[in-house]
């Protein structure tokens, strides 16, 4: 049993060693962000069942 319990031992360190060290390597290359450009419709047509069509 001691055994097994020293193996999930190693796993469990070696997966949080692994996660750290992504978290190192990627810490600097996090995406920019870009503003949301706003799109009006050329015309809402309200279909029979409900479903609204938009047309642009």
């Amino acid at each position: 049993m001691e055994k097994e319990q020293g193996k999930l031992i190693i796993i469990v360190s070696v997966v949080f060693a692994m996660v750290l060290l992504c978290m190192i390597c990627t810490s600097g290359s996090v995406p920019e962000v870009k503003s949301l450009q706003e799109c009006t419709p050329d015309a809402v047509s309200v279909l029979d069942d409900g479903r609204e069509l938009y047309d642009f």
